[in-house]
């Protein structure tokens, strides 16, 4: 009776460790990230969710040969590069040049988490208030392997890439547009969300996308580049 309650016992284990460990164990590939993810935006509980991504990210082994294949370069703009995107999240790498930055920005009401693949990346917040003069709060540089969270209710930011970057994004929920703000008088402005590539595929409208990206990024290109400060 002993031996077949301890067979029993040692099966339960087994099942229960196969059943635990594709949740805690490392994530070798961006595919697997997305299944991964999958996983857990099942679970509509959302009190821990920037817990739970922050671990999913976190476990990712971000392999250089791996993760570039879904990344272009643009040596006058930083690029979005999707990844997937579904009804729970979009996931994308945006590839950075040195010295570029984004506009000052919201997240459309999504929460956003950065992963730093490669290089660093310096981010200034500023207070969410339209038609006022933006004045930032603070400036916080994420080397490589960190990961930042930011939402609306935190307030807007501004992205620098200093020498070059790369960054994994994720957006929950999925949005096809957002504001970005003039940094003298505040205005709001509404952009689309656009990609340069699709899953390492070069966009078709990359020249259209590249045009319109150059309009957006105006005033942030003219602007003083942000002090990293970490």
């Amino acid at each position: 009776v002993l031996s077949f309650l301890f067979q029993q016992l040692f099966c339960s284990v087994i099942l229960f460790v196969s059943a635990v460990a594709p949740c805690c164990g490392d994530i070798a590939t961006l595919d697997e990230l997305v299944e991964t993810l999958n996983l857990e935006f099942e679970d509509l509980q959302t009190e821990d969710l920037v817990a739970r991504v922050k671990n999913v990210m976190s476990r990712y082994q971000a392999n250089h040969d791996e993760w570039s294949k879904f990344c272009i370069y643009d040596p006058y703009r930083y690029t979005r590069n999707l990844v997937e995107k579904n009804a729970h999240y979009v996931l994308m790498l945006l590839c950075w040049g040195p010295n570029m930055q984004s506009p000052i920005h919201d997240h459309a009401g999504s929460n956003c988490w950065l992963r730093v693949l490669d290089g660093n990346i310096t981010e200034t917040m500023y207070d969410y208030k339209e038609d006022v003069h933006p004045e930032p709060l603070s400036t916080n540089t994420y080397h490589e392997s960190e990961i930042a969270y930011i939402n609306d209710t935190i307030g807007l930011h501004m992205m620098h890439s200093g020498s070059g970057a790369c960054t994994l994004h994720l957006y929950a929920p999925p949005f096809s547009t957002c504001k970005i703000f003039d940094r003298e008088t505040g205005k709001a402005r509404t952009v689309p969300m656009l990609y340069h590539s699709v899953r390492g595929v070069k966009s078709e409208h990359y020249d259209t996308i590249c045009r319109a990206c150059m309009a957006v990024s105006a005033d942030a290109a003219a602007a003083p580049a942000a002090a990293g400060k970490s």
